[in-house]
Order: structure tokens, then C-alpha cells, then sequence
């Protein structure tokens, strides 16, 4: 939603920020910038592009779905239908090959029944999320939410969640392991706290890899081969 009217009246829009901030990280040492929490609602044609053209702009989109199901969108008041998210990730998708997308899901909203979940289940499906955010609804005085009516019970609540949450953990293992093998590049973050002697780094894609390697690589940039996955974590090796 990001938009700047200077003293002069020039309007800086958000593809713009991102031109000029991967602009100004040239040269400076900074390889990667990522941005985060993206609404459906504001990814313009004109961002997307600024993706596709910027190569220090993560091949990652946090993109909130909420959830799948029209009724249940226009209930939470997302201004978005599910056909127009799906597009969005059709057209994310072309123009950034290989972007990954990760995303909220929300269960149990007022009103919601089966028929409503089993929309999100299937959006989930179609989009093969990295990774999701997942929660059921509880209500926060002083939000509209709070007094519409068609309250879910607690105990439907946690059973919509559990089948979420497990759709959304087979989708991961999937998505993953399609990618042991690969080479790639990654940005060193810290150290392992499970195994001395190793690093943790950060894919272009916002997945987790660990590998051995000196703690003076912290803050550089490593070519890895992918070599197997422990859990939601890839085990790799450093390409010579």
C-alpha cells in the first residue's frame, strides 16, 4: 500500500521503493532484500515486475490467502475473490519462475462451515504453499468480528486446524524434496544450535539449510548442493 507524495508533488509507489532501494543496495556489500506480509489486494502488476527484473530481490512472496472460500473472504474483508488470488499466483508465477510463496490460513471465522473449509483445503492444494501460518479464529474485543454471529465451536475449531495443518505438512515435505540435488545459493545466518561444527543459512526461496562450515562465513553468500532434508531443513554441502 506503500505510496510517497514529495514536496513537489512526485509520487513514489511501492514497485518504485523497490527499484530504488535495490538501486542503492548495488554495490554496497548487499546481496539479498526481502519484504514481507504482502495483501493480495496491493501486488500490482508493477511489483511483480519489479521482482522479475531486480535480481537482489528474493524469489519469495509471503502472499496472506486467509483463506479459500468467497463467503468466507468477503466475511473477513480481504477485498479480494479466490479467482483473483489464484490469478495473482498464475501471474507471479509466469513472470518469476521458481518463486515460492508461503501464506496465512485462518479456520474457524464466524460462519464458516464445512463446505467453507474444504474451499481453503483445496486452495491450499492448487497453490502448494512452501509454508503457511496457520491459526483458528479467536475473537479480540473491539474488532467487528467480535459480534457476528455463527460462532464456530472450540472443539470444530481445533479439528479444522489439525486437517489444515497436516494438508499443509505433506505439501512442505513435497515442495522440498523436489529440490534435494539442487545447487544453489545462500546466505549464512548463524550457527547451528543442534551440531557443532555446522552453519544455518537462508535459501533465495526462505527455506532453511544447515551445513558444515567456520563461523567466520556468517553474513556471506555460499554455493550449497541440497543433499537430503531433516524435517523442514535442508543438510548440504559447500560447492567448491
Amino acid at each position: 500500500s506503500y505510496r510517497h507524495v514529495d514536496d513537489g508533488g512526485a509520487c513514489l509507489d511501492f514497485p518504485g521503493l523497490l527499484g530504488r532501494v535495490a538501486a542503492e543496495a548495488r554495490g554496497t556489500g548487499i546481496g539479498r532484500v526481502r519484504f514481507v506480509t504482502s495483501h493480495p489486494k496491493d501486488i500490482s502488476d508493477a511489483t511483480i515486475d519489479a521482482i522479475a527484473r531486480e535480481p537482489l530481490l528474493a524469489r519469495h512472496v509471503h502472499l496472506c490467502a486467509q483463506h479459500g472460500s468467497d463467503r468466507m473472504l468477503s466475511a473477513m474483508n480481504r477485498k479480494y475473490t479466490r479467482a483473483y488470488y489464484l490469478d495473482l499466483v498464475r501471474r507471479l508465477r509466469e513472470r518469476v519462475p521458481g518463486i515460492s510463496l508461503s501464506t496465512d490460513i485462518l479456520v474457524g471465522f464466524p460462519g464458516e462451515t464445512e463446505d467453507d473449509l474444504r474451499e481453503a483445503l483445496s486452495l491450499m492444494e492448487e497453490v502448494r504453499f512452501a509454508y503457511a501460518y496457520m491459526y483458528h479464529f479467536n475473537p479480540r474485543e473491539g474488532t467487528p468480528a467480535v459480534d457476528l454471529p455463527g460462532r464456530v465451536p472450540e472443539d470444530v475449531k481445533r479439528e479444522r486446524l489439525s486437517r489444515v495443518i497436516a494438508l499443509q505438512k505433506r505439501i512442505t515435505g513435497e515442495v522440498m524434496r523436489a529440490l534435494v540435488g539442487a545447487e544453489l545459493e545462500v546466505l549464512v545466518e548463524g550457527v547451528s544450535r543442534k551440531q557443532d561444527g555446522e552453519l544455518l543459512a537462508r535459501t533465495d526461496h526462505d527455506m532453511m539449510v544447515v551445513f558444515p562450515g567456520p563461523a567466520s562465513r556468517i553474513g556471506s553468500f555460499v554455493r550449497v548442493r541440497l543433499r537430503s532434508l531433516r524435517g523442514n531443513t535442508f543438510r548440504a554441502q559447500e560447492v567448491q
